[in-house]
């Protein structure tokens, strides 16, 4: 277990969540607009496109998180100022190849774009206000 801590930190990451079965997933920035997401798992599942095995469509941990394209990425369990997923949205997958994660781990490299601002909208008067005299 030493050694995966070892590795966790030689990769400069950041706890992210734990799965339902309370197994950490680290996250960590690639500093060119995509972030690792990995951890023990003893299995994974995806789903892509027919004929594109670069490109998937959603990647589940064993006990999650289960990460779709074009999600809102959720805030860490632990928030940290080293990595911002404040108002991010997936825009691909792809599953990390066996020698970019750390012994005995797997993930997936997710691209993150900012997400599109909310449609701005008018208050609207509630019909229950009015006046009462």
């Amino acid at each position: 277990m030493s050694f995966l801590l070892e590795s966790i930190s030689m990769i400069n990451s950041v706890p992210y969540c734990v799965s339902r079965y309370n197994v950490p997933r680290w996250i960590s920035d690639n500093e060119d607009g995509s972030y690792n997401l990995f951890g023990v798992s003893n299995f994974l599942r995806c789903s892509g496109t027919e004929g594109d095995v670069n490109t998937i469509g959603m990647f589940d941990f064993e006990g999650g998180p289960c990460i779709f394209l074009g999600e809102r990425m959720f805030l860490p369990d632990i928030p940290t100022e080293k990595i911002k997923l404040d108002n991010k949205q997936v825009s691909s997958l792809k599953v990390m190849d066996k020698d970019s994660c750390p012994e005995g781990m797997c993930g997936v490299t997710l691209t993150l774009i900012d997400m599109p601002p909310l449609p701005k909208t008018k208050k609207k008067k509630n019909s229950m206000e009015g006046d009462l005299s």
